[in-house]
């Protein structure tokens, strides 16, 4: 919802800047209430009242088979030009169909390649990941059901609950054609989102081999010189040049840091000091709870974002759970005027 406002009206997402189009938001999953009382928060937020370039579909507790809503996107698209078209969840398009059914997920994946080739438009749905801790998993190995989700994805955009903060989260990317993002912190409060710069994200696992792990456990809590750490490395029969390959490695992935004052490494950053010279309030765990209350408007806490560009040829089969009444968010309620027969 944050990134269809902020296509909407031409305002960085996340710290992405948009160019201004329209967007059809087709939301299944949330009733229509609860919707627009969560968007006209969001809108506050931003400081605005209504985004008339925002159109929604809200099919939720409704059923038409997913060619047809196809089709029904074509035909408007045509008439609106959207930049933009965002399905939310996409699990509702295989609707009698298993999402792990690596063939039924092909055929909804041609189906968007179709939508995007169509209407020009980028399409992006939203999709929930697996049961387990998905942080030790690889971004296209953490989506729910079958592998072909990942696999025929442009660009995702994977966010996970930050360790013992609640309400912040990592954002992390994967992208086909393009240099992936390095991954940063975002705090959400209630439905304000910001881009934390003052927070760093813990570092992957993906690029960590034996050496990584082992020059890791050897630093341990301690801190240490560069000789002292070096060696430590020698004492273990880890060779000097695999030393400083791999600090470098480990350094640049953030799981440790060298503090320039003091002239030692360490596993966790040394804390921030504000402008008074002080540092940062500290999370006490204790006010878990207080937290929870403040933040936990959902339990939507994981989800990832998965970009789609245009591609594919034919329409294929697929049931979709859907129908339902289209709205444009601005100045009325008056939905927008029905597309000509295709």
């Amino acid at each position: 919802m944050d990134l269809a406002i902020s296509v909407a009206t031409g305002t960085p997402f996340l710290r992405w800047p948009c160019n201004a189009g329209k967007v059809l938001y087709i939301n299944f999953e949330i009733d229509k209430p609860f919707f627009r009382t969560r968007l006209q928060t969001m809108l506050r937020s931003r400081n605005l009242t209504a985004v008339e370039n925002l159109h929604t579909l809200h099919l939720r507790g409704t059923s038409t088979p997913f060619p047809e809503l196809v089709q029904e996107i074509i035909i408007n698209s045509r008439v609106e030009r959207y930049a933009l078209i965002i399905l939310d969840p996409i699990y509702k398009a295989t609707a009698s169909k298993s999402d792990g059914a690596g063939t039924a997920v092909a055929n909804i994946c041609t189906q968007l390649d179709y939508i995007a080739n169509q209407t020009g438009a980028v399409v992006v749905f939203a999709h929930h990941f697996n049961k387990g801790k998905v942080r030790d998993m690889q971004i296209i190995d953490r989506m729910s059901g079958s592998g072909t989700w990942a696999r025929d994805l442009d660009t995702i955009i994977s966010v996970t609950d930050l360790p013992l903060r609640p309400g912040y989260f990592v954002v992390e990317t994967k992208l086909r054609n393009y240099e992936t993002f390095p991954s940063f912190v975002i705090r959400r409060d209630g439905s304000e989102i910001e881009v934390r710069d003052d927070i760093d994200p813990p570092g992957t696992d993906e690029s960590m081999d034996a050496n990584d792990r082992g020059l890791l456990q050897l630093l341990g809590a301690e801190s240490m010189t560069s000789n002292e750490f070096l060696n430590l490395a020698e004492a273990h029969n880890i060779p000097r040049s695999t030393f400083y390959r791999v600090l470098r490695t480990l350094q640049r992935n953030g799981r440790i840091y060298h503090d320039v004052l003091s002239r030692r490494w360490a596993a966790t950053r040394p804390p921030r000091l504000n402008a008074a010279g002080e540092p940062p309030p500290v999370f006490e765990p204790e006010n878990r709870i207080l937290w929870l209350n403040e933040t936990n408007e959902t339990n939507e806490t994981n989800e990832t974002l998965e970009t789609q560009e245009a591609g594919g040829t034919d329409e294929t089969d697929g049931t979709q759970q859907t129908g339902g009444t289209d709205e444009t968010l601005g100045s009325d309620d008056t939905p927008p005027a029905p597309a000509p027969a295709a």
